[in-house]
C-alpha cells in the first residue's frame, strides 16, 4: 500500500509584538544595537512624559514691533499679582507686558542688551536688578527705572549679579574680586571680595550662585558658590564677608569650564550648569570624588551631539537654560545642526530628553507661570500654547530604538499601527527601519483642524464641538525582511493634540527560524 506524502513545511504564524512609546527619551550614548525598547534615536517636537509621548504644544505672537533682536527678556515680581514682562532690543528695554505693538522704550541709550537679573527685596520695595557689562547697575521698582550709584568698584564692568542673605553680589567682566552690597542695600559703597588667591587655576569669575547643601541643624544651609572661568567653584559658608567668624571658605571643587554667560539655571536648592562636558549638578559634581563626577550629569545621554554643537557654535548668544515648572520642563536653547535654533527639552521628573524645533528663539523667560521668547525679528512670542506654531504646522518626528522583538532571528515584518490619543485623525507618516537602516517616512500633507466654536458662535447641527479623545488605531501594511526594526513616525499638523501610548507590529518568522 502506497504511503502518503510527508509534509516537509508548515504554516508559519503571525506574531504580535506592542512596543511602548520612547518616553526614555533620545539616547544617543549607548551603541545603536544595545538601545532600550524606550529609548529614541529621534524625538523632535515630541515630550516623553511617564506613559506616553505627547506633540509639544505650540506658540502665538505677544508683543511686536520690537526695533531690532530680542536679546533679554526678563520678568518683575513684585508685590503679589504686580508682574511685568520686559525686552531689551536695539538699545532700548520694552515693556511686553501687553499683547500687542510695543510703545516707546521704557529705557533708552543702552551699549548692549544682552542682561542679567535678579529680583531684590528691600524694606520697603521690590527691585528687579539688571547688569550687562556696560551700563552699570539699572533698578525697577515697579513703577521707576534707574540707575544706581555706586561707589568703590567701576559698577558699569558688572556683568553678573546674584542675591544672598539680604546682599546684592557682582561679578566684573575679567576679574577675580567679587563685590558686594551692604545688607538690603540697593546702591552705595561696594566692597571687595578678591578670590584670585583661591582659584588655583587662574582665570576670572563667572557665575556667582547661591546654593541650598542640605540640612544644617534645623534647616537648609545656605552657602555662595563662585565659579570661574576656567571650572572651578569656591564655595562659602556665612553672612558676613568681613567678618572672619562669620564667613569662611567651606569646599573648592572642580565643576568643569561654563560654556556659556547664560548656560545655568537654578533649580530648587541646586544649580544646574551647562560645561563643556554637558549640563551637570553644581552639588553633584561638588558631592562625588572626581572619578564618579560623570553621575551629576544631567546629559550624558545626548552629550555626543550636544558636544558637537557646542564645538561648532561656543559663542553663541543664544546659548540659555530655562526650567518651566507648570510644564514640567527644562530647556537649554541654542544653535542647530541645521543652521537653526532649537531646545534641548528635558522632563524634569524623568530626565528623559527630546528636541523642540521651529522655534527660532534667541532668548527665553518665564512670565507668571508661562514661557515666552524673543527672536531676532523683533517679536516675543508664547510658548507652550495652541496648537500652531503662530498659525503653522507643527511638524514632529519619532525613530524608536532598535529592538528584535524578543525573536533574534529573520523575520518579515507585515503590518504595524500606532495607538494614539487625538483630537481628531492627524494622518501620520509611519514606517519601520530594518537592520539599522535610516529611512526616513514620507512626507506628508498637513492635517488641520478648525478652530473649535466659541459659545453663543456656534452653528447648531453644523459646527463641530471639541472632539474627545480618541484611540487611534489604524492598522497600516509595511515590509522588509530583517532581525531587528525601529519604529518611524512623522506628523505634520494644525490644530492637534497627540500623545503616542505604544506602537503594535506584526511580524512573521522566516520559514525555518526557530519558533521559542
Amino acid at each position: 500500500m502506497a504511503r502518503a506524502p510527508r509534509r516537509t513545511g508548515y504554516a508559519v504564524p503571525s506574531r504580535l509584538f506592542s512596543l511602548p512609546a520612547p518616553v526614555g527619551g533620545l539616547n544617543f550614548r549607548d551603541p545603536i544595537a544595545a538601545l532600550k525598547p524606550t529609548d529614541a534615536l529621534i524625538l523632535d517636537n515630541w515630550f516623553p512624559d511617564v506613559g506616553s509621548v505627547s506633540l509639544r504644544r505650540g506658540y502665538v505672537a505677544h508683543a511686536t514691533g520690537l526695533p531690532g533682536q530680542v536679546e533679554t527678556l526678563v520678568e518683575y515680581a513684585g508685590a503679589p499679582g504686580v508682574r511685568r514682562l520686559f525686552a531689551a532690543s536695539a538699545g532700548g528695554i520694552y515693556d511686553v507686558t501687553s499683547a500687542g505693538p510695543v510703545g516707546a522704550p521704557v529705557r533708552a541709550g543702552l551699549t548692549n542688551n544682552f542682561f542679567q537679573s535678579v529680583q531684590f527685596s528691600t524694606l520697603d520695595k521690590d527691585y528687579l536688578v539688571l547688569v550687562n557689562g556696560a551700563d552699570g547697575v539699572l533698578t525697577f521698582d515697579g513703577t521707576n527705572w534707574a540707575v544706581q550709584t555706586i561707589t568703590g568698584a567701576d559698577a558699569t564692568r558688572f556683568f553678573q549679579v546674584a542675591s544672598y542673605q539680604g546682599r546684592l553680589w557682582f561679578a566684573a567682566l575679567g576679574e577675580t574680586k567679587a563685590y558686594y552690597l551692604g545688607t538690603g542695600a540697593i546702591a552705595g559703597a561696594a566692597t571687595a571680595f578678591d578670590l584670585g588667591p583661591i582659584f588655583t587655576r587662574g582665570g576670572s569669575i563667572a557665575l556667582i550662585v547661591p546654593l541650598s547643601l542640605g540640612s544644617a541643624g534645623s534647616g537648609p544651609m545656605e552657602v555662595l558658590a563662585f565659579i570661574s572661568t576656567q571650572g572651578e567653584a569656591a564655595v562659602y559658608a556665612g553672612t558676613d564677608p568681613a567678618s572672619a567668624q562669620n564667613w569662611a571658605l567651606s569646599g573648592r571643587y572642580t565643576v568643569g569650564k561654563m560654556a556659556a554667560r547664560r548656560g545655568w539655571m537654578r533649580y530648587g536648592g541646586d544649580c544646574v550648569l551647562f560645561t563643556e562636558g554637558g549640563v551637570v549638578s553644581a552639588m553633584g559634581v561638588m558631592r562625588l570624588p572626581p572619578s564618579q563626577s560623570d553621575l551629576a550629569s544631567f546629559t550624558d545621554k545626548i552629550n555626543p551631539k550636544l558636544g558637537a554643537l557646542r564645538a561648532v557654535a561656543p559663542a553663541d548668544p543664544s546659548w540659555q537654560m530655562l526650567e518651566y515648572p507648570a510644564g514640567r520642563m527644562a530647556f537649554l536653547n541654542g544653535p542647530g545642526d541645521d543652521g537653526k535654533r532649537q531646545q534641548w527639552v528635558i522632563n524634569t521628573r524623568t530626565g528623559a530628553w527630546c528636541r523642540f524645533s521651529g522655534m527660532e528663539a534667541r532668548c527665553w523667560s518665564l512670565f507668571g507661570e508661562a514661557p515666552y521668547f524673543g527672536d531676532d525679528g523683533g517679536t516675543v512670542y508664547r510658548a507652550d500654547f495652541g496648537e500652531t506654531d503662530d498659525g503653522r504646522e507643527i511638524v514632529g518626528e519619532i525613530k524608536g530604538g532598535f529592538t528584535d522583538m524578543k525573536f533574534p532571528a529573520l523575520k518579515r515584518f507585515t503590518m504595524m499601527r500606532p495607538l494614539m490619543t487625538a483630537n481628531g485623525d492627524p494622518a501620520p507618516a509611519v514606517g519601520l527601519d530594518i537592520d539599522y537602516g535610516d529611512v526616513p517616512p514620507s512626507d506628508i500633507l498637513t492635517a488641520s483642524i478648525a478652530a473649535t466654536p466659541l459659545w453663543g458662535e456656534a452653528i447648531w447641527g453644523q459646527d463641530m464641538w471639541g472632539a474627545s479623545a480618541l484611540i487611534s488605531r489604524p492598522w497600516i501594511a509595511t515590509t522588509g525582511v530583517g532581525v531587528a526594526a525601529a519604529f518611524r513616525m512623522r506628523t505634520r499638523t494644525r490644530g492637534f493634540r497627540i500623545e503616542l501610548h505604544a506602537v503594535d507590529i506584526i511580524f512573521e518568522p522566516a520559514a525555518g527560524a526557530a519558533l521559542g
